[in-house]
């Protein structure tokens, strides 16, 4: 259930949008992140989500990098096209089994400045064990339509959910669609979404209780 899971919550962190739209010229650079769009007007009520310091940069903890832009074509929507970017943290081995995680509106999840910065927060959270290694896929979204009612949309898609029986967590926020809430909350978002990710509970496992380093950085576990 947790991919199921974690694409609906995504969903409704980000958009319903369907068509796509021909990308932007993809960024350049391994690293190069590409700048949020400004949808509309701010609203004011935004000013009350504020990320946090888990969505920041941090001394010390080792960076993912993105890799370069790559475009999907969609076999459902022909003559439409998808750009993601990959983003691989600094403890990935290939050799290991790895989570995988998909962005919806991936240009304005992985901005920085921004209002979420998704790459700080998988940093962060990966170094102190509270989710486990993952890729995540930052796909671009489509053009904003205007006509669409996103707040009805996600009502409508909360009590689908609901109905089927699925574990579901729903908040509610102010202001305007946008990622304002999302990233003052996405950080919560994913120590939910990964809670019961496996844990060792032995008190002599000074593995699990250091800080995940990546692989050949010559730094031991806690002792």
């Amino acid at each position: 259930m947790k991919p199921l899971l974690t694409s609906f919550v995504l969903v409704l962190l980000t958009s319903f949008e369907v068509f796509s739209q021909p990308s932007a010229p993809a960024p350049s650079g391994t690293n190069a992140v590409p700048r949020g769009e400004s949808r509309r007007t701010p609203n004011s009520n935004d000013l009350f989500y504020v990320l946090g310091p888990d969505s920041k940069p941090m001394n010390g903890i080792p960076k993912g990098k993105f890799s370069e832009a790559k475009v999907i074509p969609s076999n459902v929507f022909p003559g439409t096209q998808h750009t993601y970017w990959v983003y691989v943290p600094a403890q990935y081995d290939p050799s290991q089994p790895a989570a995988v995680m998909v962005f919806n509106d991936g240009q304005a999840m992985m901005a920085e400045p921004g209002d979420v910065q998704g790459h700080n927060v998988l940093d962060n959270l990966i170094f102190r064990r509270e989710i486990p290694v993952m890729l995540g896929v930052f796909i671009r979204g489509d053009t904003y339509n205007e006509k669409r009612d996103w707040f009805h949309q996600n009502v409508r898609l909360m009590q689908a959910l609901t109905k089927k029986g699925y574990e579901l967590n729903y908040t509610w926020g102010i202001g305007n669609h946008g990622q304002k809430q999302g990233g003052a909350i996405f950080p919560e978002m994913m120590r939910w979404l990964w809670r019961d990710q496996p844990v060792s509970t032995d008190p002599k496992d000074m593995v699990e209780r250091s800080f995940r380093h990546p692989k050949g950085s010559g730094i031991p576990a806690a002792e």
